[in-house]
């Protein structure tokens, strides 16, 4: 990933000297979202299926922040299915309002509604009165968003537009890459890993994010709109997006602005495993240089969410994937959202 010199806009404070919340900007919230007002919904309910035979099949939905999500079971990381009322124009049909027995969803564009049924008709109420406070604040509802005929299994992987994108992205958020050229094809073959790369997000305080990465010259900032205009996103056949949440207090950012000081401009080493010599105790934030999945690591580290005991070195881009189970103290890494630049 080619990344042109650290250029701070002149109407944005360094990064490093912004990435403490301030008074007017708490920690746990960028931006103000109508969608925090919505009520959150999860449960088991049954999907009519679209194979030959139409059973129901027992699935756990999770209806949150204007998106609809299946899992096959609650503690999967990484959802079956997800339809997304901003993305799409959701038509939602009950058969009998007063005591509904079935819910229809249907996305414009598509052929295939999605049927739902809970247990009994006020279940069924419930999850139909919540799917609409949702779909009424989305922006599918306020302007017609069909799904194009390439996409007809749009709702198979989660998306999220680079707008949105921009908008919702946090300090300590995560993008996961699989880049096109065959040495990373290699690598991802030897490693077995669906990604190739990885790089942490930074936000500003006046909305602008940059993504902290490493680089032949060494560990730098790129800013988004420079990555955008340099068109680094054709490199790549897949970009995925994953929330980091946890609580963004004064002393986490504080660690991390204190490494960044510390580590930006640092050499990249020989070998990803270089740190990891028998008998040696790995002192992290001092080591020669970073490839990017150590530098998420020791970010990380520096903001109280990896242990300790694992050195950098260990991790992968795969172990931030959903694919793995990551375990972060007091956090949580949020689903593989794809970064599809087609939406609006």
């Amino acid at each position: 990933m080619e990344s042109a010199s650290i250029s701070i806009p002149q109407d944005c404070e360094s990064p490093k000297r912004n990435l403490r919340p301030t008074a007017s900007e708490p920690s746990h919230s960028i931006s103000t979202r109508s969608s925090l007002s919505l009520p959150e919904k999860s449960g088991w309910l049954q999907k009519r299926s679209h194979h030959l035979f139409h059973r129901w099949q027992r699935r756990y939905f999770v209806l949150r922040d204007k998106t609809l999500y299946y899992y096959n079971k609650p503690e999967s990381s990484q959802p079956k299915l997800s339809i997304n009322f901003d993305l799409v124009t959701v038509d939602l049909n009950v058969d009998n309002p007063d005591n509904p027995a079935e819910i229809t969803l249907t996305p414009f564009g598509s052929t295939k509604p999605f049927r739902l049924r809970g247990k009994n008709e006020t279940e069924n109420k419930d999850w139909a009165l919540a799917l609409i406070y949702h779909i009424e604040a989305s922006d599918g509802f306020r302007n017609s968003k069909i799904i194009d005929k390439p996409k007809h299994k749009f709702w198979k992987t989660p998306r999220i537009s680079e707008e949105k994108l921009k908008e919702d992205a946090r300090t300590g958020d995560l993008l996961l890459f699989k880049s096109k050229s065959l040495k990373a094809k290699l690598k991802r073959g030897i490693t077995r890993s669906k990604y190739d790369y990885i790089a942490m997000i930074l936000k500003w305080g006046n909305g602008k994010i940059g993504i902290i990465e490493t680089e032949e010259q060494g560990v730098r900032i790129n800013m988004w709109e420079d990555f955008m205009e340099n068109h680094e996103n054709q490199k790549y056949k897949r970009i995925v997006y994953r929330s980091l949440e946890f609580d963004r207090n004064e002393p986490a950012m504080e660690n991390l602005e204190i490494f960044l000081k510390e580590v930006e401009g640092k050499m990249l080493t020989a070998s990803p495993r270089k740190s990891s010599k028998k008998g040696k105790k790995e002192e992290d934030s001092n080591e020669e240089g970073f490839f990017c999945s150590e530098l998420v690591a020791s970010a990380y580290k520096a903001m109280g969410l990896l242990s300790d005991d694992i050195p950098v070195s260990n991790y992968l881009p795969e172990h931030f994937s959903s694919g793995k189970q990551l375990n972060l103290i007091n956090a949580q890494l949020g689903p593989e959202l794809l970064l599809d630049f087609s939406l609006a």
